[in-house]
């Protein structure tokens, strides 16, 4: 059964975790305000790692006594840096209905709106999937990737078993527009929270946001860039999530074009026996 947001991991005692900690949140006086910090493992380039504010937004509806049901999908839209320090989650159930549930919430600090996002939650039924999943070698045979360039990695292990990033693309000159083309774009590569961790709904929100940006895998080089837009959707419940553990996922991700300044990327998460676990768009912005 749900246990609104609380993970079954941290009703037994448990070294805590930078993520745990990142997505805290503590509920003030007034009903669907919550309170929360920035994280410093989770820096980014500007402000934190993208996928650490999705799973903030979403562990505040699903820590809400109204919340009923599993996450369905989830749209956030970045509307500007957040900086380092305190912030607030206001949320709002939008609309009530017998099997599904309809989210709003705001992420603030200070004056400032810097995430916006709307949500469904809704009661699963038995239903035949028939998905198939990439193949790529088990994660175990592959070699663990590296890449020093921003705090947040540090919260993840990557073995790719194709489309790796290349270590001198960290230092390689910024492409020119006329040198991106889709076809380097794509990557298939097992994730999962370093050091490990069971995996739940905030978890696999982030770790949707983990992969490179499309741009970099194209060109093998690193320009200025930011994601705009996320939409995640789960195809799994929380008993499935808790029946993985914290096993690796497989991710495949690819990109469809890249045109005046903004390219798309799509990705889909499967667990290691085959289930497909989300699926995830996101527009975002590069400057070559």
């Amino acid at each position: 059964p749900p246990t609104n947001g609380v993970s079954r991991r941290s009703l037994t005692t448990f070294k805590s975790h930078n993520f745990d900690e990142a997505v805290t949140l503590e509920q003030s006086d007034k009903e669907g305000v919550w309170n929360g910090k920035t994280h410093a493992t989770y820096g980014n380039f500007i402000g934190p790692f993208g996928g650490i504010i999705a799973a903030q937004g979403l562990q505040a509806v699903l820590k809400d006594s109204r919340r009923q049901g599993d996450p369905i999908t989830m749209t956030l839209n970045y509307l500007a840096p957040m900086a380092d320090g305190d912030f607030q989650v206001m949320t709002s159930l939008k609309q009530n209905n017998r099997s599904t549930q309809h989210w709003g919430l705001d992420i603030v600090q200070g004056p400032n709106v810097v995430a916006h996002a709307m949500l469904m939650l809704g009661a699963r039924k038995e239903t035949h999937v028939d998905v198939s999943m990439p193949q790529a070698p088990a994660p175990d045979t592959l070699k663990p990737f590296t890449f020093p360039n921003s705090k947040w990695l540090q919260n993840y292990e990557f073995r790719f078993a194709t489309g790796e990033l290349a270590q001198s693309a960290k230092d390689a000159p910024p492409p020119s527009a006329s040198q991106i083309t889709h076809g380097g774009s794509q990557s298939l590569v097992w994730l999962k929270e370093h050091p490990s961790r069971p995996l739940d709904f905030p978890g696999v929100a982030a770790l949707c946001d983990a992969f490179f940006p499309r741009v970099f895998h194209a060109r093998q080089a690193i320009c200025p860039v930011g994601t705009v837009s996320i939409t995640i959707n789960f195809h799994t419940c929380e008993e499935e999530l808790c029946g993985l553990g914290s096993d690796f996922l497989l991710g495949e991700a690819h990109a469809s074009v890249f045109h005046r300044g903004y390219h798309d990327q799509l990705a889909s998460v499967w667990s290691r026996d085959g289930r497909l676990v989300a699926t995830t768009s996101q527009m975002m912005y590069f400057k070559c």
